[in-house]
């Protein structure tokens, strides 16, 4: 709790607890009220008195609920969104190959549960249990005065009735929520993909502008009538009435009291209703957070090289988890401006030199090198991989990603690469938002999109993973031009099977038994 307490705006957050407790706190000025002016007699300044001082409360309440709603929405949006991006930029730290094991999706879920838990234990204080300990305080406080017995017996009711109601609270009586930001569950089901496109800051900074629906409504289940709860309390509020009538004598003083204890247990009613949830909830929080820390156990520092000359491999071993064999790199060479193309059967291991060089994989074993200096950064590089993933933004945000490029310049690039007639059918056009559920796009479509995406960023290295692959000989024609009139200045490494993107490289490795070594040009 404290790392998430550190990223929230505690002014805010406190002034939102205190305006909600205060409105509660209003109905049991109601109820004192009633006690104070109606303690000794039924007077007619009395009256006046009481009458003055319910229209003041009431005003106050209607004052407190109008600043309460203009700001509690925006507070609770801003306590939940700040602690989702505490746990999303984090991720661009975990090791990747641990990401590679995550069940990203459910990954997405857990942070947005999490964010949820702590923002309603926020809600709850201010709504629930501050509200709930201040009217049993003040209740125990006046029934003290009437007899010692009769508040241990709202004691120990209170007590028992709380317990009663959390032992039988089922999952179903607990609080739901919609989560008002799909896309970062989008973001975080592609990780790897953001990894691999060094796109981090991008993905931070449309989460951070997602702000259309920037009120955040906890949106608490109906209230369902607890039969064995509102009996018990009510049984309770029997008891204090009957106590009540046999411990005083005056009738002004009865009827104050009687009409204290009658506001106080309806108000009491809602609160202590929605104390234990609130309890469940809090012990959730604590349950989820340890489950979603266990995720950010293994975090890395990342350093990324972006002046260089030569990059070399020694002896590097590579081992997944998830497959039998080492894939071994006993020697690999990148010099800056290099075209470097790496051949093989499916299933050698030839993307594995694409992934320690762009740090989504560790070396197990062996040396890497950066201008003769070992050492275990990155590339500044963008891997343009061979499973595409575009995200759900429009068109123009996933080709763009905020770099300058005009609208007309993307629909020439889209051209050029052959999907003009693909780009017509979108009734939106460069708006057209992707999301699978609605726009089916073939692979061979998504990699040549890809391509453009990797033009428009522009970067000086660029890890090709089968860019051609499934594709007919047509469009491969068309994404090996593309290749050469745009990245010709460009340091490459292009995995392929395909001998026509060869030619555009000047430098030639193989893999065969999971090993690479170095092979003369083919052409």
């Amino acid at each position: 709790m404290k790392d998430i307490m550190k990223k929230i705006d505690k002014n805010n957050m406190l002034l939102t607890i205190l305006f909600k407790s205060a409105i509660y706190i209003c109905w049991y000025l109601f109820a004192i009220s009633f006690l104070v002016f109606i303690n000794d007699s039924l007077s007619e300044s009395n009256l006046v008195l009481l009458v003055i001082s319910l229209i003041f409360i009431y005003a106050l309440r209607v004052a407190l609920k109008y600043f309460y709603k203009n700001l509690a929405g925006k507070n609770y949006y801003s306590i939940k969104h700040t602690i989702e991006m505490n746990y999303f930029k984090k991720l661009k730290y975990i090791n990747y190959e641990k990401v590679e094991e995550m069940d990203k999706k459910e990954l997405g879920n857990k942070i947005i549960e999490v964010a949820y838990n702590y923002t309603r234990i926020i809600s709850d204080i201010g709504e629930y249990i501050i509200p709930a300990i201040i009217g049993c305080f003040i209740f125990l406080f006046v029934i003290l005065d009437v007899s010692y017995f009769l508040s241990i017996i709202f004691i120990i009711g209170i007590v028992a009735i709380l317990y009663i109601r959390y032992s039988f609270l089922k999952e179903e009586d607990n609080v739901s929520v919609s989560n008002y930001n799909d896309l970062l569950k989008d973001f975080v089901s592609k990780m790897t993909t953001i990894k691999k496109l060094n796109i981090f800051d991008f993905a931070i900074k449309k989460l951070e502008k997602n702000n259309d629906n920037d009120i955040c409504i906890l949106k608490h289940n109906e209230l369902v009538s607890d039969i064995k709860f509102s009996n018990l309390l009510f049984g309770l509020y029997i008891i204090m009435i009957v106590g009540v009538f046999i411990c005083i004598n005056l009738t002004a003083n009865k009827l104050s009291l009687i009409v204290f204890i009658t506001i106080m247990m309806i108000k009491l009613h809602k609160v202590l209703y929605e104390v234990s949830p609130a309890i469940k909830n809090m012990k959730n929080a604590c349950v989820n957070k340890a489950l979603l820390d266990k995720y950010y156990s293994d975090m890395d520092e990342i350093n990324i090289a972006t002046d260089w000359k030569k990059v070399s491999i020694k002896e590097g071993i590579l081992k997944y988890n998830n497959i039998d064999f080492q894939v071994k790199i006993p020697d690999f060479e990148l010099v800056k401006g290099d075209k470097v193309s790496i051949m093989g059967k499916s299933g050698e291991g030839k993307s594995s030199i694409l992934n320690a060089l762009s740090g989504i994989f560790k070396l197990k074993q062996g040396h890497q090198y950066i201008d003769g200096k070992e050492t275990s950064a990155i590339l500044d590089a963008v891997y343009i991989s061979k499973k595409t993933e575009l995200f759900n933004i429009s068109l123009r945000d996933n080709l763009k990603m905020d770099y300058s490029i005009s609208d007309e310049d993307v629909v020439s690039l889209i051209k050029e690469m052959g999907l003009i007639a693909w780009y017509d059918t979108l009734k939106d056009g460069l708006d057209t938002i992707i999301n699978p559920k609605y726009i089916d796009i073939q692979d061979s479509v998504l990699k040549r999109l890809n391509l453009i995406r990797g033009k428009i960023m522009d970067k000086d290295v660029y890890f090709l993973d089968e860019p051609t692959y499934d594709l007919n000989i047509d469009d491969e024609k068309i994404v090996a031009k593309f290749i050469r009139k745009y990245f010709k200045n460009k340091t490459c490494i292009i995995v392929t099977h395909r001998p026509l993107l060869t030619t555009i490289c000047d430098k030639h490795y193989f893999m065969k038994n999971h090993t690479l070594s170095e092979k003369e040009p083919l052409l």
